[in-house]
């Protein structure tokens, strides 16, 4: 029945729903997903909240039907809803640091501060050996928790000294300080790594991002210390759209002037360096 209106999207969906809850009197694990999945796809969250009480009766792991409608809450913006859930599987798992970021989540984004802080302290110290588990944390707290900064920021210097070849770190930390008006700051931080890894291409382009004025002297160091390979021609034709859209000029001219040093151009370069 659900695989049929999977497939067959019914006039009435919170009627199809109805039926599929009154039809069976159990739902195994995988049929529950299904289900939940379903009623998603059907556009009947708000039913299913309205329902949860007799859908529980029909399940036997709880924790399997608080985890999908976690992750459907989140897709939905839905705060509060989010947070009971997080709760409840924290109930059932203390220790998943996860489910603690999950609560944070919702927890910031739902505009509570003071509970956000004192669940961001807890999933820090709870991941504190899990590396990707501190930069989800950090990427959160990003996004939705400015007051920490300073907290994520200090994580993501943990994390970058652990791994002091790994860009994502310091990618990370520029822009919490570009969003913190510390542009100055971001770049330094950016050009330091890009000095100790002078092939890594990735770094070099968000560093060029920030229209440096000295953006050839990069550019001519990373194509020799990469024998002359440098970008391939689609990342070339991407970073010189990207430099164009954000009007960063500087380091534009500078990489079609290298390009144009080494062969012809074509049309759209030559359009762009004018500009």
């Amino acid at each position: 029945d659900i695989a049929r209106l999977e497939v067959n999207r019914p006039a009435e969906p919170v009627a199809a729903m109805e039926f599929l809850l009154g039809q069976y009197d159990t739902f195994s694990d995988e049929e529950i997903i299904r289900f939940l999945d379903l009623a998603a796809d059907l556009d009947c969250y708000d039913w299913v909240l309205a329902n949860l009480e007799r859908i529980r009766t029909k399940i036997s792991f709880q924790p399997v039907l608080a985890y999908e409608m976690l992750h459907q809450a989140d897709e939905r913006l839905d705060n509060t809803t989010m947070a009971k859930f997080a709760e409840e599987l924290i109930e059932h798992e203390p220790f998943s640091v996860n489910y603690w970021i999950m609560l944070f989540k919702a927890q910031a984004r739902g505009g509570m501060e003071e509970e956000s802080r004192s669940t961001f302290d807890y999933a820090r110290a709870l991941g504190a050996d899990d590396s990707d588990a501190l930069l989800m944390l950090a990427e959160v707290a990003y996004n939705f928790a400015p007051y920490l900064y300073s907290e994520t920021y200090d994580i993501l210097e943990g994390l970058k000294n652990e791994n002091p070849d790994e860009f994502m770190y310091v990618d990370c930390q520029a822009a919490m300080l570009a969003r913190s008006d510390a542009g100055r700051r971001a770049v330094a931080l950016l050009r330091a790594f890009v000095d100790s890894h002078t092939s890594h291409d990735r770094a070099l382009r968000q560093l060029l991002s920030c229209n440096i004025p000295d953006a050839a002297t990069y550019i001519e160091r990373f194509y020799r210390d990469t024998d002359g390979v440098g970008f391939d021609d689609d990342s070339y034709m991407e970073i010189t759209s990207s430099l164009s859209m954000s009007g960063a000029w500087h380091s534009l001219a500078a990489l079609v002037a290298f390009k144009a040093a080494q062969g012809p151009v074509d049309a759209v370069d030559i359009c762009s360096w004018v500009e």
